[in-house]
């Protein structure tokens, strides 16, 4: 199975940022859960970080590389 991975440090795990808009879901699932075909923008600026080393950037391929 391929993974994302840290170009500088190799963790698999990564925070998304929203800032200057919102992000809100119009069904979530018995769970609690949102459900993502419901998603509705305002356009945010997504920044995407890695937990371990605190690389950013505005994409995952711009801060990690899928490794197979």
């Amino acid at each position: 199975m391929a993974r994302w991975k840290c170009k500088h440090c190799g963790c698999e795990n990564f925070s998304e940022h929203y800032m200057n808009g919102y992000r809100k879901y119009g069904e979530y699932d018995e769970e609690g859960e949102p459900i993502d075909e419901t998603i509705e923008d305002d356009d945010p600026e997504l920044e995407i970080e890695c937990e371990e080393c605190g690389n950013r950037g505005l994409h995952l391929t711009n801060i990690a590389e899928l490794v197979k």
